[in-house]
C-alpha cells in the first residue's frame, strides 16, 4: 500500500489497520449516549430519495450494488456518472473514487493476441484481435498510477496499451539462397517464416515440389534438392503459417533441379573427338564385323531410347555399354554401295537424326 506523503511503502498496513479504526471512533463518539430504541435517534429519510448508488450501467461486481438514500444533488450527479460511464470514450482511468463510491468499473477492452494488451480498434488485422471484460478500481488520484489498483480478479494486462507497432504485423517468408522463376534451385536451400514483433512463431514452414512436401519444420526448414532425386523444371511453393493462422506463400515456376548426370543429348555428339574401330581404322566395303568404341562423358548418363552408329550410308547399328560407364561399342556393316574416301563416323539419339563426329574413317 502506498500510504506515505512520498509515496513509499506503509509497511504492512492496509485499510483495515487505518481507515476503519478511525471510522469507528468517529461513529462511537457521535452515537455515545443515544439510545437505538427511541425513535427521535432514528436515521430521518426525509428530503432524500433513494436510489442505486453503486452500479452505473457499465459497472460489474453484483455483491456491491444496493439502494441507499441520497439527497437529490447526489442523485443527479449519480446519474451523470452513469452517462459518463456508459459512453465509448468514457476512460475510466481518469475517474475517481468520489465520482463512483470505489466501485469497481467493468468495460470491455480490445486487445491483441499477441501480448494480450491494450490496442486501438480497427489497428490490427482480426485474427489478432479479441475483446476482453476487464475491471479497474477508480483512483482517489487518477494521474498518479502508483493509486490504480485493477478490478477483483481481472488482468493486469487489460491496463498496459501495447507497444506494437501495427505497421509491423505483415508476416513475410524467405529463401536462403534466394529462388527465381525459370533459374535453376540452389544445391541448399534453407525457408524461414519472418516478423518484425517478439511473440510470433511459425508452428509450420514448408517447402512444396509439384505440389508434393519435400520439407517442413517449426519457424525453419533446411532442404537439400542435390541427392534429391529431383530433376528437371518444377514448380517450387514456400510457405509459412503462425500460429494465429495466418498464412503467407511464394510461388517460383520453370525452377530446375539439374543435379547428377545430365542425359546424354544430341548436342553432345558433335564434341566426340575419340573413336577406336577394330580392326582398323580402315574399313573395307561388304566385309561385316567391324567395331567401334568411343568414350562416354563421365557426366552424362545414357539415354532412354539409346545410341545408334552409322558411317556414310550405312543402316547403322545400335550402340551398347557392356556394363561400362566410360566406353560405348557399335557394331557395324559396311554396304557394298558405301562411299569410299575419308568419311564421318555419326551417331543418333532414339529416333532422332545423324549428327557427325569429330572423327572420320577411311572406307576403301
Amino acid at each position: 500500500m502506498k500510504g506515505n506523503t512520498l509515496q513509499t511503502d506503509s509497511s504492512a498496513i492496509g485499510g483495515e489497520a487505518v481507515a476503519m479504526p478511525v471510522w469507528n471512533r468517529i461513529m462511537r463518539f457521535l452515537h455515545e449516549g443515544l439510545d437505538p430504541a427511541d425513535p427521535t435517534n432514528t436515521f430521518s429519510t426525509e428530503g432524500l430519495v433513494k436510489g442505486n448508488a453503486l452500479c452505473p450501467p457499465s459497472t460489474f461486481g453484483s455483491k456491491r450494488c444496493a439502494d441507499e438514500w441520497m439527497s437529490p444533488d447526489a442523485q443527479n450527479k449519480l446519474n451523470n456518472y452513469k452517462a459518463l460511464a456508459a459512453k465509448p470514450d468514457f476512460d475510466v482511468f481518469k475517474s475517481t473514487i468520489f465520482e463512483f463510491r470505489n466501485e469497481s468499473i467493468a468495460f470491455i477492452k480490445t486487445i491483441n493476441k499477441i501480448d494480450g494488451k491494450i490496442i486501438k480498434k480497427n489497428t490490427f488485422p482480426a485474427e489478432l484481435v479479441e475483446e476482453k471484460n476487464c475491471g479497474v478500481t477508480p483512483s482517489a488520484f487518477p494521474l498518479n498510477p502508483a493509486w490504480r489498483s485493477t478490478g477483483s480478479g481481472q488482468d493486469p494486462a487489460c491496463t498496459e496499451e501495447s507497444p506494437i507497432d501495427p505497421s509491423k504485423l505483415a508476416i513475410g517468408i524467405s529463401a536462403i539462397p534466394s529462388l527465381a522463376s525459370d533459374s535453376s534451385i540452389s544445391p541448399q536451400i534453407t525457408v524461414k517464416g519472418e516478423t518484425q514483433v517478439p511473440g510470433v512463431v511459425f508452428p509450420k514452414v514448408e517447402i512444396r515440389v509439384d505440389g508434393v512436401v519435400v520439407g517442413s519444420g517449426e519457424n525453419v526448414v533446411n532442404f537439400t534438392p542435390n541427392g534429391s532425386g529431383i530433376q528437371g523444371k518444377k514448380t517450387v511453393v514456400i510457405a509459412a503459417v503462425d500460429q494465429f493462422g495466418r498464412s503467407i506463400e511464394q510461388t517460383y515456376t520453370n525452377v530446375e533441379f539439374n543435379f547428377g548426370p545430365k542425359v546424354f543429348a544430341e548436342s553432345d555428339i558433335s564434341a566426340v573427338s575419340s573413336v577406336v574401330c577394330f580392326p582398323s581404322n580402315s574399313f573395307t566395303r561388304g566385309v561385316p564385323g567391324y567395331s567401334c568404341s568411343f568414350a562416354f562423358p563421365s557426366d552424362r548418363k545414357q539415354p532412354d531410347g539409346g545410341i545408334y552408329m552409322a558411317i556414310a550410308n550405312s543402316s547403322g547399328s545400335p550402340c551398347n555399354s557392356n556394363g561400362s560407364q566410360t566406353s560405348m561399342t557399335c557394331l557395324l556393316n559396311i554396304p557394298l554401295n558405301a562411299p569410299t574416301g575419308q568419311q564421318f563416323i555419326k551417331l543418333r539419339i532414339g529416333n532422332g537424326n545423324y549428327v557427325n563426329t569429330l572423327v572420320q574413317i577411311t572406307i576403301v
